[in-house]
């Protein structure tokens, strides 16, 4: 697991309510936290996540299950970003994003509002989500940078990047 060496605190947030079958079925150590998504819809769901992640944390990342690629230093860069910027986002090669982040202290008082702004009008299945949400960030005054661009999963055709990791050849052939 990529965030295995991280010292963060680390949270799966998942839909339904979590089983004990979960957390035996996947290596949680003492840093994981399980959690039931919140909300219908992506909008709902990443808004609550965030929202609840930062009553007790300075720097939020929410991070695609479907981006393997992520490693480490691509996590340590975007908490670095966050010194200095309110979010950072981590771009993905389809026009969509596989990392979104926030500093807290910057939105404090006003997630709720905050929230439902970023997230309007984006066409989630769109090739543009992250084009739209940097445009709803601009328009909101919010200090932004992004990452380098990584890909995910999201159609079978996708499944070429996989091709590069040995642990998935089974699969693929």
């Amino acid at each position: 697991n990529q965030l295995d060496g991280l010292a963060l605190q680390k949270t799966l947030w998942v839909k339904g309510e979590p089983k004990e079958e979960i957390r035996q079925s996947i290596s949680f150590d003492k840093d994981w936290q399980l959690f039931s998504q919140q909300g219908s819809g992506l909008s709902e769901t990443l808004s609550a996540a965030f929202r609840q992640m930062m009553k007790h944390y300075e720097k939020v990342l929410v991070i695609g299950g479907d981006c393997i690629a992520i490693q480490e230093a691509y996590i340590n860069e975007a908490l670095k970003q966050l010194d200095t910027n309110a979010c950072v986002i981590g771009p993905a090669l389809d026009g969509g994003f596989v990392l979104l982040g926030f500093r807290s202290s910057v939105l404090s008082g006003r997630e709720k509002v905050f929230f439902e702004s970023l997230y309007a009008d984006i066409e989630w299945r769109a090739t543009s989500v992250y084009q739209q949400l940097m445009e709803n960030l601009r328009n909101l005054g919010v200090k932004s940078v992004s990452l380098e661009e990584l890909w995910d999963i999201d159609r079978p055709e996708d499944l070429k990047f996989l091709k590069s990791y040995p642990e998935f050849q089974k699969f693929l052939s």
